[in-house]
């Protein structure tokens, strides 16, 4: 029983070495092709879950803006932006904590802050600290004359820009988060809507790294 067993096995065909090399050839193609594809389409899916993190925290300052008279927070992106009311200011991410979760000053703020392809800004590790905000409160165009603006100020609400991705002008374009995705900025409006904007696009209109304000990308709606 053990011999005839032995001889079926030994009369079945076997891989020769040239179809295995075949095989292998055949799977590094396909692997090739598809990583990219998957790649692509992780890219497309942090785009639109940044997306929807800005369509929130523009829900969650309209809710600010209603319980202060229509005025937009008085609050500060980075910890250099000392400058008139912003001197004792809230950073953005703490001011919205009662509309969006979170404890003040703890780095424990809302989720919906932190963008979930940060990551790829190689070169900026200071942006991939779970303890960073990573949209930018348009302060330059919010604070004016030692005051915050009110939502009524606002000449055209669909094209003045109050929150965006952590980008500036002098990053190179690998440093955007959502550069992998086809593009390179999300971009939330005043009026409620987000959408995102492609790399150049940002860079050809925002051409002043050491004056933002005025970029046509910051002031496009505002007073």
């Amino acid at each position: 029983m053990s011999q005839r067993n032995t001889l079926r096995t030994a009369g079945l065909p076997g891989f020769t070495l040239i179809e295995l090399l075949v095989v292998i050839s055949i799977i590094g193609v396909l692997v090739a092709i598809l990583l990219p594809a998957l790649a692509k389409a992780k890219a497309a899916t942090h785009l639109m879950q940044c997306g929807s993190n800005c369509r929130q925290i523009l829900v969650g300052t309209t809710a600010y803006a209603q319980d202060y008279r229509q005025a937009l927070p008085v609050a500060k992106n980075f910890s250099w932006e000392g400058w008139g009311p912003l001197g004792s200011a809230l950073f953005i991410q703490d001011a919205l904590v009662p509309y969006l979760s979170g404890q003040v000053g703890s780095g424990q703020f809302s989720p919906v802050f932190h963008c979930p392809a940060v990551q790829n800004g190689a070169s900026q590790a200071w942006i991939q600290d779970v303890n960073s905000n990573c949209y930018r409160y348009s302060v330059q165009k919010t604070i004016v004359d030692n005051r915050s603006r009110k939502l009524d100020e606002v000449l055209i609400p669909s094209q003045a820009v109050l929150y965006y991705d952590v980008v500036f002008p002098d990053w190179p374009a690998s440093d955007f988060a959502h550069d992998k995705a086809g593009t390179g900025v999300n971009v939330g409006y005043v009026d409620g809507h987000a959408d995102d904007v492609r790399v150049q696009t940002y860079l050809d209109e925002s051409p002043n790294s050491g004056a933002e304000h005025l970029n046509v990308f910051v002031y496009r709606g505002w007073p």
